[in-house]
């Protein structure tokens, strides 16, 4: 790869970790809210922020159990549409910050819609809060294969908020440069992020997190399928002459403060 794409690989990198580390937070601060307004005891495991009050008290009521497990879920729907909002202020400017919205966007499908096929198969939160309100297995089972076309759908046009990235025409002038361009810019930092989070728990890593991962890494995939077709995919405009060719600041502060901020409060706090 030329110096220029190694860059925009790395920065994204960096944008990646930092988006996933900030969506996790905007959750576990608003799962605190929640279980702390019941009296409820907090705990922090790896990136999740979990209710440990003893399972027989009469703190877990319908309303409790609801409430916290599914605040996740509403936070991260929110955090869809506003990232969404905020991408399409930025997509025409100059910067990474595009790109940083992007990942917020498709971290925070992964973060709501992918809860279904994380939670429901390994019975954790959201399958807690669905089975409070009596609702079947069988019929979680069914919402959770939904949630699969559903996830394509909403995931399959994320190549044109990537290949905004690009700075200049020349890597998309075919499907097959658009791919590769692409492969650079989400897919190799969504595989190299993932190792990453991955290590910095290694120690206590739990499946449903080696599941939402590649779930997150599999929704990045899904956009593959607009390059198999023989025409160009819809023509958009691109900001000319991208400083794309260094390290960026603004990726990298947030990539260290989230980064600080997880190990404060995992660490010293919790």
């Amino acid at each position: 790869m030329k110096k220029s794409k190694i860059w925009i690989s790395i920065n994204s990198f960096f944008a990646f970790v930092s988006a996933f580390l900030v969506m996790k937070g905007i959750i576990a601060v608003s799962r605190f809210i929640v279980i702390r307004s019941f009296s409820g005891s907090t705990q922090m495991e790896n990136f999740e922020l979990d209710c440990i009050t003893w399972k027989y008290s009469e703190f877990w009521t319908s309303t409790s159990v609801v409430s916290i497990y599914t605040i996740g879920l509403l936070v991260s729907a929110a955090t869809i549409i506003l990232s969404y909002m905020l991408y399409r202020h930025f997509r025409t400017r100059k910067g990474f910050l595009k790109l940083w919205f992007a990942w917020l966007f498709v971290i925070s499908i992964n973060q709501s819609i992918g809860l279904f096929i994380r939670d429901i198969p390994f019975k954790r939160d959201l399958y807690h809060a669905l089975n409070w309100m009596f609702i079947p297995y069988e019929v979680m089972i069914a919402i959770s294969i939904l949630t699969v076309p559903a996830l394509y759908f909403i995931n399959v046009g994320n190549d044109i908020k990537f290949l905004r990235i690009a700075p200049t025409y020349d890597d998309l002038l075919s499907n097959h440069r658009r791919r590769k361009f692409y492969t650079i810019v989400a897919l190799i930092p969504a595989i190299a992020g993932s190792i990453f989070l991955l290590l910095m728990r290694f120690h206590n890593i739990q499946l449903f997190e080696l599941s939402e991962l590649f779930l997150l890494i599999g929704c990045i995939c899904i956009s593959y399928t607009q390059f198999l077709k023989d025409e160009l995919i819809v023509e958009f405009k691109i900001v000319k002459n991208e400083n794309s060719n260094k390290l960026n600041l603004f990726v990298l502060s947030l990539f260290i403060i989230s980064i600080a901020i997880f190990y404060y409060f995992s660490v010293k706090y919790f």
